[in-house]
């Protein structure tokens, strides 16, 4: 299910290469990150929307990849901090889903990859960034890529903080549930949570090194 996507099945694939390399080059774990994230997203959107076209699983698998892309304008003081922000260092890091938003929007062909890069920190609640937008009116697609983005952040280490258990973060993504997240996407992943486990212990197999940027086996 999780195959490599050959580059000319992506639009304006050059400019997508291009970005996957600078986002590599700057910040590794943010694109191992991007990665696992796409993977999480693309099984997730499989199950919500009850299987996926071959150009709707390209656009999913893209947008997840590319969720975190207005981090590159951000120093890297901030992405590898290895502790708790400042709050003048967290309104610069909340400006990353606008950036890159408007970056991917003047590439053709990526409207997806602009709602999830903007609006995958919006909360259901309403409590999110950018726009503060709650509930359905934040994307469907933008609500996936939210717990994708979540689950990953919690089970992945930190400089400054150790990973959480698999069942642990569960637990955290269900104490969220319509605050945080989509109580409906929440129970979702609960039902389908042995696939998403054997997924993560797929995705944490050891990674090889491939013209410069490192790529999981299984994304891209």
């Amino acid at each position: 299910m999780f195959r490599r996507l050959p580059p000319h099945a992506w639009p304006a694939h050059r400019v997508l290469h291009a970005l996957c390399l600078a986002i590599a080059a700057k910040a590794p774990e943010t694109y191992r990150h991007a990665q696992r994230v796409s993977a999480y997203f693309l099984l997730l959107a499989e199950k919500v929307y009850g299987g996926l076209s071959p150009q709707h699983a390209r656009d999913v698998a893209c947008a997840g990849l590319l969720h975190d892309l207005g981090k590159l304008y951000l120093p890297e003081r901030i992405l590898e901090k290895p502790g708790r922000l400042t709050p003048a260092e967290a309104a610069l890091l909340r400006r990353h889903p606008r950036l890159g938003a408007e970056t991917l929007a003047a590439i053709p062909g990526l409207a997806q990859a602009v709602s999830v890069a903007l609006h995958h920190h919006e909360r259901y609640d309403g409590r999110g960034y950018p726009d503060g937008l709650r509930g359905e009116h934040i994307p469907l697609d933008a609500r996936i890529a939210a717990l994708a983005d979540a689950f990953d952040a919690m089970t992945s280490a930190r400089p400054y903080r150790s990973p959480l258990s698999l069942d642990a973060a569960l637990g955290e993504m269900v104490a969220a549930r319509g605050s945080q997240f989509d109580p409906e996407l929440v129970a979702l992943f609960v039902r389908h949570f042995d696939s998403i486990r054997r997924l993560y212990y797929e995705l944490h197999a050891p990674v090889r090194q491939q013209s410069g940027v490192m790529f999981s086996p299984l994304v891209l």
